[in-house]
């Protein structure tokens, strides 16, 4: 038998008691409450084996006597319940959970617990565990998962064809139809330049071409997305920057503006087929246009 007196209340918790009816002895008051709790047990909500880094679950905890959720506020206020995060060995401070209606709690009072899993925590193999004391007693759960990066970025230079961006998702940990990329490329000079993400030809693969032939010096790809995990929480992230290798040349660039200075000074040259539709032309000058 263990037994905790405090001010105001005594607890007492009986290991293994005798089958059969138990007497209470105490001096008789009007004020004077009895609460007894047999079998008593500790309940969890689940939490995925595996969800994306930086993802964050709730997780309730509340405790049943013969199967009914306790909701006293004496009993609960006795309570102390406390989270530990074990990631790699290494042990985190204790985290307390309440049941005060705050955060992501939704109630107070009602007997649940509530906790954030995934704030903070590396990716990896981690163990939550969940204690609750209650001076002459103890309970504990345990919960293991993988937190997990479910994108994997691969550049592929190809030479005189550019670049190929490549993005494949990890269909356990994201909802693959919500997602949306968007990617820009950043040239050394500052200039932006608006680059394309696609889906590719296998399920799961985003890419995107990049054309360098004209890119002056190294660029900087940034890419982000936005869609929804598996569980269907909000996904933003935005990838590190890639250095994509330009092969344009000074002499490309001198070639470029030339070829715009001359459009610019000879524009019957270069824009003979945006001639007026409503000009009334020569039937045999048309075909000189279409054949010369």
């Amino acid at each position: 038998m263990r037994w905790h007196h405090d001010d105001g209340y005594d607890l007492l918790t009986i290991a293994d008691p005798e089958v059969g009816e138990w007497r209470l002895l105490a001096a008789v008051d009007p004020d004077n409450r009895v609460m007894v709790v047999t079998n008593m047990k500790m309940h969890s909500s689940e939490l995925p084996s595996r969800f994306v880094l930086g993802e964050q679950l709730p997780l309730q905890i509340h405790f049943t006597n013969k199967g009914e959720t306790i909701t006293r506020k004496e009993f609960l206020e006795m309570l102390e319940v406390k989270s530990e995060h074990v990631n790699e060995g290494v042990v985190s401070e204790p985290r307390p959970l309440f049941d005060d209606g705050q955060g992501e709690d939704k109630k107070a009072g009602d007997g649940n617990f509530t906790i954030v899993v995934g704030e903070g925590l590396n990716s990896g193999k981690n163990e939550l565990i969940i204690r609750a004391e209650g001076k002459t007693f103890q309970r504990e759960h345990r919960h293991r998962f993988e937190l997990a990066s479910p994108f994997n970025v691969e550049v592929i230079d190809r030479e005189a064809d550019g670049t190929l961006l490549l993005i494949s998702a990890d269909g356990e940990l994201v909802d693959a139809a919500s997602l949306m990329f968007e990617a820009e490329l950043i040239t050394a000079e500052g200039g932006e330049q608006p680059v394309m993400v696609l889906p590719g030809m296998e399920a799961g693969v985003w890419e995107a071409q990049i054309d360098t032939s004209s890119l002056i010096g190294d660029g900087t790809l940034s890419a982000r997305v936005t869609g929804k995990t598996a569980s269907g929480s909000a996904i933003d992230l935005s990838f590190d920057p890639v250095t994509i290798e330009g092969r344009g040349t000074v002499q490309h660039r001198s070639l470029s503006l030339s070829q715009n200075l001359s459009r610019r000074r000879n524009p019957g040259r270069y824009r003979y087929q945006s001639l007026n539709p409503n000009r009334n032309l020569n039937p045999n000058r048309r075909r000189q246009h279409r054949t010369g």
